[in-house]
This record gives C-alpha cells, structure tokens and sequence, in this order.
C-alpha cells in the first residue's frame, strides 16, 4: 500500500509523499546536488502546508473504501485498526552488507520494559548514536556507520521496539523516545546524536523528558510534528479525523497518563535544546516533504541547514557529501573536547 502528500515547490522541486512502508527509490533520480545554509538563510523561503494527494490504484481504493465503510458502521473498530497501523511498524531483513556490517558490530540486549533492545557498537573515540526510523533498523545507515568509524567515532547504534532484533510487538513515539533514553544513559556521554525520520521525534522527546549527557545532533528528514503521522495515516485510509483522535486514545490508554499529542511538536523540541543541530532533507522525500525540514530550520536560527536533491528519505542517508557534512559536524565536538 503506498499513499503521498503533494507540498509546495520549494526552490523550484516538487516533493511527494510515500508512507505505508519503505520505498525503493528510482534509480533515474537526477544527480544529487546540495545547497548549505544557515537557519536564518532558510526562513527567507514562502512555505505552505502540505496537502494530501494519494496514489490511485484498485488495491489503495479498495483500502479506502472498506474503511470508509468501517468507519461508518463501527467507528470503534476503524479506531482499532488505525492504531494497530500506528503502533505496528513492519519488520524488514537487512540486505547483505547490513548483515556483514551487523556481523562486525559488539552486540548486546539491553533490558527494556518486558524485554531487550538489540544494541550493536563499532569503532573507538566520541560517541555517535544513531536513531532509526519507524520500519527501519539499527544497520540501515550502514555507510554512514561504516565512514564515521573509519574517522575515529565509535558509533552506537540500536534496533527499536518491535524493529529488527528487538523483542516486542508494537512501538510509537513514547515507547520510541523511552528506548533512546534507555541506550543514552546505557552508553554514557553522547558527543553527536543522528537521527533520521521518526527516529528525531523520538530523540526529541527523549531530550525534552530526562537529563541525557547528548553535546549535538543530527536531524535527517525529520517530520514536525508526532500529530502529522497519524493524520496522515488517517486522510489515506479516508476516516474521519474524531476516529483518528480514538486512535490516538488507544495509544494514551496503553501508558499511566495520557501522551499529550499536542505537545509533540519536533520543531518545539528541538527548538529549545541549547546545543549545536545540523539539520539535513532532501527536495524529492516522498515520505516527509521537504517542507518539514525546512520549518525546522525556521525555527532555529543559528542551525545548519543542508538541502539536497535528488535523494528521497533513505539514499540521503548514503550521499557522500551528506556523510562527510555529518561527519565535520561531529568532529567539532572532538576538536572542541
């Protein structure tokens, strides 16, 4: 099942949407280009909320219409499904060179909530911990990993909740963001955290809820705000935004005290952390337009922001010139220590 959102042309590209499951990006994608700038150089940019426009094929509409006859015979149920879809990330393998690279790695399960995060080190020095996305795993920036070691980081890396060795069966932002507080005071000091897609959010969170030893960090394609995703998840599916709000609900029921969606903003998060942010999305994301990007680095003057073209939401995380930008950014921290 695949569903998009058209946005806004920003700086003459068009970036679309694709959010049920991770995309094979096309190989006739133009040659990636980048453009660095400050966060002040980036808010000079006329910025429009993004609009849904989904994929049209027979098995999308079919989707579509039986959960619009869900949601009108059994709201309750529709709910239900909405959050398993929220709360239930798909499990993926990882291809040979995440294997090797998973093969080379220390490795070890840190106890979490009823079970283990599968936790996984390469390399020595500073640290670096990579955050994953929903769907994603611990290895999937394998390049990336792969240079940073090589530059004299020690990279940490973990699989979330429900994500590839992990036990568990469902994972959101708050069990997301409980993980990365789990592994940070686990690891010790963090000199540079890279997070990618959801995997921000969750950072963000964990930032704003505990006192984490983290100097810097790295927002790769990140969404605005927790809010999104589920309304985005809602308008492709075509129910109405009250049983979104029950799914939200469902997620709330599952903790102690509610989870307060409305305080999950990305940009507000990170807005407030008194550390250096490079933050990095590419024009042609068809998962989290460009758009997000861009308002975060709106909303943090002194960031650094870096634009590319061509990349979509997971190649940017191979690009070489994103790794070596990635990587004198985390070198800062070790110069300046």
């Amino acid at each position: 099942m695949q569903f998009g959102t058209t946005t806004s042309q920003p700086i003459g590209t068009t970036a679309s949407a694709h959010l049920a499951q991770p995309q094979v990006e096309s190989s006739k994608s133009p040659r990636p280009q980048t453009n660095l700038m400050n966060g002040s150089a980036a808010s000079s940019a006329s910025l429009t909320d993004s609009t849904a426009q989904f994929v049209q094929n027979p098995l999308v509409n079919l989707v579509r219409m039986m959960m619009k006859g869900i949601d009108r015979v059994s709201p309750a149920l529709a709910a239900r499904i909405t959050y398993t879809l929220i709360s239930s990330p798909p499990r993926y393998r990882a291809n040979a060179a995440e294997a090797e690279l998973r093969a080379s790695a220390e490795k070890w399960r840190l106890p979490f909530q009823d079970g283990w995060l599968q936790c996984y080190r390469w390399g020595k020095g500073p640290v670096c911990l990579f955050v994953h996305c929903w769907g994603g795993r611990g290895t999937q920036a394998q390049t990336m990993i792969r240079h940073l070691t090589q530059a004299g980081m020690s990279v940490v890396s973990f699989d979330h909740p429900a994500h590839g060795a992990s036990s568990g069966k469902s994972a959101e932002m708050v069990r997301m963001s409980a993980a990365v507080a789990v592994v940070i005071q686990n690891t010790g000091p963090v000199e540079t955290l890279i997070g990618h897609s959801l995997g921000v959010a969750a950072a963000a969170i964990a930032l704003r809820d505990h006192q984490l030893d983290v100097q810097r960090l790295v927002s790769i394609s990140s969404l605005t705000h927790c809010l999104w995703f589920t309304e985005v998840i809602g308008d492709y599916l075509g129910i109405s935004a009250t049983t979104v709000a029950r799914a939200r609900l469902l997620v709330d029921r599952s903790y102690a005290q509610p989870v307060g969606w409305d305080q999950l903003s990305v940009v507000d998060m990170l807005a407030s952390l008194a550390m250096p942010i490079l933050v990095i999305h590419d024009c042609d994301d068809r998962e989290i337009p460009f758009e997000h990007g861009m308002k975060i680095s709106q909303a943090i003057p002194k960031a650094q922001f870096l634009a590319t073209t061509g990349l979509g939401h997971r190649r940017v995380l191979k690009d070489q010139n994103v790794i070596d930008l990635v990587t004198q950014f985390a070198d800062q921290g070790r110069v300046a220590a």
